[in-house]
């Protein structure tokens, strides 16, 4: 699922994401499907504490991935909602 949010702050964006993960993370649950995943990218590093703070708070379990040759050229991050 690729789309378009404008939120009016860092927090409300998070929220938005968690959100939106955990409605497709319920929704592949109910059908019964086990290989549901989810990857967050980030367009700066600043962002992954608001987002894994609003994850926590729908708890969804999570795993984070950097790679710091990758993330320092690029301020990439991902997180696999599992």
């Amino acid at each position: 699922m690729v789309g378009f949010y404008e939120a009016p702050d860092g927090e409300n964006e998070a929220l938005f994401i968690a959100d939106k993960i955990n409605k497709y993370l319920r929704e592949a649950t109910s059908e019964h499907r086990d290989d549901a995943r989810t990857a967050v990218l980030y367009r700066t590093n600043s962002q992954s504490r608001l987002v894994e703070e609003a994850l926590r708070r729908y708890g969804i379990s999570t795993r984070w991935w950097a790679d710091s040759a990758f993330t320092s050229a690029l301020r990439f991050a991902t997180c696999s909602a599992i």
